[in-house]
């Protein structure tokens, strides 16, 4: 099976569309003594539930409208699963497409939580690079689901520098005598170590004063 590809804002758009139509609306797989339909559950009677909420006992109305009998009445050959392997199918397909519409939206709930995750982290990668001047190309990439997506960039958050050699910090330079800042000060590690180096005795500079 190949990978299909990614769904588009219109499609997820459609999607939610039938999800808040089918919210309020579960259907149900009627499956009786051979005859096998789909109902509307707000049209059974006398309905029972377990103790995991989903129905136990039922009866099919008397009457009803006729757009509550989704899938009219199949008739098989068998009345238990495992006696005909055609049946059996049938009753599989009937099934998986009940199935798939009630987790429908649960699983449009997830897909809206990754994007929000995934949109998180663009913004954090864009951040990164307005701090540093260095991008994650490869994971943005990744993390992007479309083409030339546009990404919410933050406003270019100004480069702070060392106090004396006015050189930009570079927190991945850690080297004893790097670009990283030197714990709490205004101050680069390349600085402090050369300051710490001098041997004049009453030397005065930025760092020590």
């Amino acid at each position: 099976m190949t990978n299909p590809n990614p769904l588009t804002i219109q499609q997820l758009a459609e999607i939610e569309a039938i999800a808040a139509r089918i919210a309020d609306d579960p259907f149900f797989v009627a499956d009786c003594e051979g005859q096998l339909a789909v109902w509307r559950e707000k049209a059974l009677t006398h309905v029972r539930r377990d103790e995991h909420g989903q129905i136990d006992t039922y009866s099919l109305p008397s009457s009803y409208q006729s757009t509550d009998e989704v899938i009219e009445t199949i008739h098989l050959d068998s009345w238990d699963p495992g006696e005909d392997a055609t049946d059996d199918q049938r009753r599989q397909d009937i099934n998986d497409l009940v199935d798939s519409r009630a987790w429908l939206p649960a699983l449009l709930a997830m897909v809206r939580r990754l994007q929000g995750q995934r949109k998180y982290l663009l913004t954090q990668l864009a951040k990164r690079d307005a701090e540093t001047g260095r991008g994650d190309r490869a994971l943005r990439e990744f993390l992007t689901a479309h083409p030339g997506e546009d990404v919410e960039t933050p406003a270019a958050v100004a480069e702070e520098a060392c106090g004396k050699c006015r050189q930009p910090f570079d927190p991945a330079d850690t080297r004893f005598d790097g670009r990283a800042r030197y714990h709490e000060t205004p101050y680069c590690r390349g600085c402090v170590d050369r300051c710490h180096d001098n041997e004049i005795a009453d030397h005065r500079c930025v760092i020590c004063a």
